[in-house]
């Protein structure tokens, strides 16, 4: 059985082992990298996914984990290694990795993405809408409204409800 220790342990020796390769993390700095590059809400599991799985790069063996990992997660979890690769200039070890063990990971294209909107059963989306807003304050009722129909993101919804009510 793990514990803490033992994971903190394993954490310090793949650093180590990284560091002995000519890398080291600055957390703080490839944070700052993120946040330059990258959306804001992409960063958080840009950061936090490499924290878990970073010995992957090192071990190569650990690859494996990837495949026992649902789709959606291994697709994140291999976007956010590559981006903490590519920051290291180990981006072509990564590439090897990722062909030596048959790793994937697909995006959506635009059709796919259009078709998947289409198909989309609207009715369950509306009638979860009506029910959520009859059991929040009018003031959450109105902003979740707001975002359905504006179809913004979030954040640029917020932004957008905070800008109309400063000046209405």
């Amino acid at each position: 059985m793990n514990t803490n220790s033992d994971n903190v342990w394993g954490r310090r020796l793949a650093w180590s082992r990284l560091r002995d390769l000519g890398c080291s993390v600055s957390w703080a700095k490839y944070e700052q990298y993120l946040v330059n590059t990258h959306y804001g809400s992409s960063v958080l599991y840009l950061l936090r996914y490499p924290r878990q799985y970073h010995a992957i790069l090192q071990n190569p063996h650990g690859a494996r984990e990837l495949l026992l990992l649902a789709e959606a997660k291994r697709g994140m979890v291999m976007a956010a290694l590559s981006n903490l690769s590519r920051y290291l200039g180990f981006y072509k070890h990564w590439k090897s990795i990722i062909r030596d063990h048959g790793l994937r990971w697909e995006k959506n294209g635009v059709l796919d993405t259009i078709t998947s909107i289409l198909n989309t059963n609207l009715h369950d989306t509306e009638e979860w809408l009506f029910n959520v807003s009859e059991k929040l304050p009018t003031d959450a009722s109105c902003l979740i409204a707001f975002i359905s129909l504006t179809g913004l993101r979030i954040v640029e919804s917020c932004k957008s409800a905070r800008l109309i009510e400063q000046v209405g």
